[in-house]
């Protein structure tokens, strides 16, 4: 539900996802993109479009509406089925929302330090799950927590930190319905299961850190070795082996299909050409 890091994710999805924040908070980026999440976060703090069906034939449609700075879901009626009363809120997805109480955003820790490269923002606001009636199922104790899919969710107790352009070390993990950790906190970042059963998750820290995919037992079946990755579509994924590379896709088993790795730079000047 937030930028997790170097899954190649759009700022729109970031304005709503719980996984905002980690390693696409670095120098590189620069203090421009820190402040423009974060003005995107403050601005857009409630999903407007179509929730997503809560299981298919089971359920109607939600949609996330906003109401005096609080989150709620209609119904395609227009009806009221969950009364705006939350901070944040994402999608309904296998009968659960995540929603944040709090502040649900960075803020700084020291208001006087003026240095960019110094100033430290944590985020303020616990994650829990509400069901289609808007009863917390999952209290919120969670740093962050993204929808479930396949049962699972994630999510992460440790405090989230930015201190200058580099967010703290901090793990994610995978919880169940009843919110007990059933995948430990052991990855830098981590992203929802598709339809596949495979997630994007990335381990090590700074620079060192890779990506690659996990199954729903937590175990890596396509290596941690890219840079940035993006989750698969139409049987393929798009992953960069560094930064400032063409991309390269590989298909679900980890193979090869197409190899990029060529200097952007060295693309864009024979465009000039």
């Amino acid at each position: 539900m937030f930028l997790s890091g170097r899954t190649a994710r759009s700022l729109v999805s970031a304005c709503i996802d719980p996984m905002v924040d980690g390693r696409g908070a670095s120098s590189k980026f620069g203090l421009q993109l820190i402040l423009a999440l974060i003005a995107i976060l403050t601005l857009q703090s409630c999903r407007t479009r179509v929730a997503g069906e809560i299981e298919s034939g089971t359920g109607p449609f939600l949609f996330g509406i906003a109401k005096n700075k609080k989150c709620g879901f209609i119904d395609g009626h227009g009806k009221v089925v969950v009364e705006p009363q939350f901070d944040r809120a994402g999608e309904f997805s296998e009968g659960l929302a995540a929603v944040c109480i709090g502040l649900c955003e960075y803020a700084a820790t020291d208001e006087s330090t003026t240095s960019p490269t110094e100033k430290e923002r944590i985020y303020r606001g616990k994650w829990g799950f509400i069901d289609t009636q808007g009863k917390m199922v999952i209290n919120p104790r969670f740093s962050m927590a993204e929808e479930f899919h396949k049962g699972l969710a994630p999510a992460t107790v440790e405090q989230l930190a930015i201190v200058g352009f580099k967010p703290n070390q901090r793990k994610f993990g995978y919880i169940d319905k009843n919110g007990n950790f059933v995948i430990p906190q052991q990855f830098q970042s981590a992203e929802k299961f598709d339809e596949f059963g495979l997630a994007i998750a990335c381990v090590g820290d700074g620079e060192s850190s890779r990506c690659g995919f996990i199954n729903t037992s937590g175990k890596f079946v396509i290596t941690p070795q890219f840079w940035r990755v993006q989750e698969f579509k139409n049987g393929l994924a798009m992953v960069f082996e560094g930064e400032n590379v063409t991309a390269s896709f590989i298909d679900r088993s980890g193979h090869v299909v197409w190899k990029g790795g060529e200097p952007v730079a060295d693309w864009f000047e024979s465009l000039k050409k």
